[in-house]
């Protein structure tokens, strides 16, 4: 499928048929009422044009999905793809974070194999599981983007990309109960495993109350440090024009394996704690690269 147009994003709702969702500007009797879109001329069998609807997408609840527990909305190997956003979709994820910690939850929006891609003017919220994953796509854009879930959804990543290239993020709130945006293996300009990540720039970025504000960590998961010698390699990754506050003291961390991590620029920072009894910190282990005009101070870069 090429060159792709859709002009409300809400039409996506209908790749996933078997669902449930509550129209809020529909006009139904009540915004308090579930509706299966295919009551109302939804086929949602990829090829027919469903975009007559348009509204805000509340999901089915935990207790009301299949079998398949994957995906809300699946979009896959689609090239020159625009959604233009607008409504809004809530995953209903309340009815999954506490009752199914453990077991495996829903994403809501789920790319696959998609090159030229673009995302606009969307609200996101309150996914099972993680928001917006990203896998084997290339040139990206997401542009002015809200993504939230509350401080305790675990597991509720905003965005994370997979085998990945040229992404670009603008103009966006992220504000979710884990990581704002997740680089994983095989990324670049943003084979055998564990990967890389690489040429990676994140700037202009506004911080309320942050936790993990600016972090590597090739140490993630483990506590024996010295089984990272074969971690994902990760270089040329710039932060520059971060301002605002820090909900823990450690607002930087560069925790990077004895391979170190290359080329990180850090420029023109500046992050205070929240808490002002407290001092917001830089701690940098095994990290090469450059820093200037910094708050926190940052010290044991390696050149």
């Amino acid at each position: 499928m090429q060159g792709v147009l859709i002009s409300c994003l809400l039409i996506l709702s209908f790749v996933s048929p078997c669902l449930c969702f509550r129209w809020s500007n529909f006009g139904l009797e009540t915004e308090e009422s579930t509706y299966n879109v295919l009551d109302y001329g939804a086929y949602g069998d990829g090829k027919s044009d469903d975009q007559d609807l348009s509204g805000d997408i509340v999901a089915a609840g935990m207790n009301e999905w299949g079998e398949d527990k994957l995906h809300l909305i699946t979009v896959s190997n689609v090239s020159s793809l625009t959604i233009d956003g607008g409504g809004s979709i809530d995953g209903n994820g309340i009815t999954w974070w506490e009752p199914c910690k453990d077991c495996q939850r829903p994403c809501i929006l789920y790319f696959y194999g998609c090159k030229d891609l673009s995302v606009s003017s969307l609200t996101v919220a309150n996914s099972p599981g993680f928001h917006i994953p990203i896998n084997r796509s290339e040139n990206v854009k997401f542009i002015n983007m809200t993504v939230t879930a509350p401080g305790n959804s675990h597991n509720t990543d905003a965005f994370d990309l997979w085998d990945t290239k040229n992404v670009v993020f603008e103009d966006s709130i992220t504000a979710v109960g884990d990581d704002c945006i997740a680089i994983k293996a095989n990324c670049s300009y943003i084979n055998y495993a564990p990967g890389y990540a690489r040429k990676i720039s994140f700037e202009d970025i506004i911080l309320i109350n942050t936790e993990n504000t600016i972090i590597i960590d090739q140490h993630y998961g483990t506590r024996n440090t010295h089984k990272d010698a074969t971690s994902m390699p990760v270089s040329d990754v710039t932060y520059r024009g971060f301002k605002g506050t820090s909900h823990d003291e450690r607002a930087i961390n560069l925790n990077c394996s004895i391979n170190g991590c290359y080329n990180i620029i850090l420029d023109e920072i500046n992050i205070v704690s929240l808490d002002p009894k407290k001092k917001a910190q830089a701690f940098v282990t095994n990290a090469h690269g450059k820093v200037h005009n910094v708050s926190p101070e940052v010290s044991g870069m390696l050149e």
